[in-house]
């Protein structure tokens, strides 16, 4: 699964596809990133479709409700600058496509918010709540976050699936992010399934890694999605 890190190996790669990111095309990024939305709903609706997906209850404990019939909570991270989703012309494609879903039950769409101090468990926020999407505000290091009310580190256990960026991965979901450990820690609260969202070019033949990561369950480029196997 992927080679074990010393660290100066995952540096390395990391630094190289961050390089190759800021150089690329825009016009082939905006391409690819209106395939790589309906790449990521059509994962989320097979994946989802007749089952049973965590939800919000009362208490905000996570009672699963019918994937027929209830609100389904996904959670998500607002793409920027190059990243894959954050396209110059579309920044909230990728937010407008998960917060609507076809065919699919009203969703309540879950966002990160960074907490104060050094990097520890993200908390989430709700950008849209099955009816209503809220607005964006800059947060730390400026980045976008949800205006209303805070919710703490285990929100993000109400979610059925949850997205997240990352710089590379490999076939085995060995999945490499920009290595402050965020989502690292605050995919400890998880329960549903994780999918990295990438360019197509960050799909690699090995991710550095320790020996406590844990793969993700897809890897989603706007050319394909691959679900590793156990």
């Amino acid at each position: 699964m992927g080679n074990v890190s010393d660290g100066a190996s995952k540096s390395a790669l990391r630094r190289s596809l961050l390089e190759r990111r800021s150089v690329s095309d825009p016009v082939r990024r905006g391409r690819d990133d209106a395939r790589l939305a309906a790449r990521v709903t059509e994962w989320i609706a097979s994946h989802t479709a007749g089952s049973t997906a965590p939800g919000p209850s009362a208490s905000g404990s996570g009672t699963p409700v019918s994937a027929s019939g209830g609100v389904i909570t996904i959670a998500a991270h607002v793409p920027v600058d190059v990243e894959p989703g954050a396209t110059s012309l579309a920044p909230d494609r990728l937010l407008d496509s998960l917060a609507t879903i076809a065919g699919m039950p009203p969703v309540r769409l879950l966002l990160p918010v960074c907490p104060p101090g050094p990097p520890a468990a993200l908390h989430w926020a709700e950008y849209s709540d099955g009816s209503t999407r809220g607005s964006l505000a800059p947060g730390k290091y400026g980045l976008p976050e949800p205006v209303g009310p805070r919710l703490g580190p285990e929100a993000i256990a109400d979610a059925a699936v949850v997205i997240v960026p990352g710089v590379a991965a490999d076939r085995t979901g060995m999945r490499m992010g920009r290595g402050a450990g965020y989502y690292d820690r605050s995919l400890a609260h998880a329960t549903g399934a994780v999918a990295v969202i990438l360019h197509p070019n960050e799909v690699v033949d090995a991710v550095p890694h320790d020996v406590h990561d844990l793969p993700v369950d897809a890897v989603i480029t706007a050319d394909e999605l691959i679900l590793p196997r156990p």
